[in-house]
């Protein structure tokens, strides 16, 4: 019985010794893990800066191109625009031409979004407004139908006491 006893110690012991191996080999992958997961929240952040940075300076950009006047046929206002502000670093230097900026699905899809849903807003904005200036006119319409109204009444009034006044 007590040889039993000892084997079944060591048994334990031996499992005991396998499953320290096997949680310590789970510990790194966890680190390792956690590792990439910080390494991919920083490239996600990157990428976030980098797309509000885009957004930036194309939604302002393409907003005075859709914005401008159908008059300006030379653009003024695209031409008037100063570019090289939004292409300035945090020191106001100007940033170098030769960097260039990749413009493809991730970067423009957002941008085309938030565009897309501005002049959707721009939309509706002018139909609203559209709509409220209709409802004055129709208003004002009215006050004219009623003052024309009442001036004929008044009119037929005044013709009944000339009419009364002449018999």
């Amino acid at each position: 019985m007590l040889k039993e006893l000892k084997e079944t110690e060591q048994e334990m012991l031996q499992m005991n010794a396998q499953l320290e191996e096997e949680i310590e080999i789970v510990k790194e992958d966890c680190n390792e893990l956690k590792a990439d997961y910080r390494d991919i929240c920083e490239e996600n952040k990157q990428i976030r800066e980098y797309i509000e940075d885009m957004h930036s300076f194309l939604i302002p950009y393409f907003n005075n191109i859709v914005g401008a006047d159908d008059n300006d046929e030379d653009n003024e206002g695209v031409k008037d625009m100063e570019i090289d502000k939004n292409n300035t670093d945090e020191d106001n230097e100007e940033k170098d031409d030769d960097v260039d900026l990749e413009f493809d699905e991730v970067t423009l899809g957002p941008f085309l979004i938030e565009l897309f849903r501005q002049q959707q807003q721009q939309q509706q904005q002018q139909e609203v407004e559209q709509e409220e200036q209709g409802d004055e006119q129709d208003q004002q319409e009215e006050e004219k139908q009623e003052e024309s109204e009442n001036q004929q009444e008044q009119l037929g009034e005044q013709e009944k006491q000339r009419d009364q006044q002449r018999q």
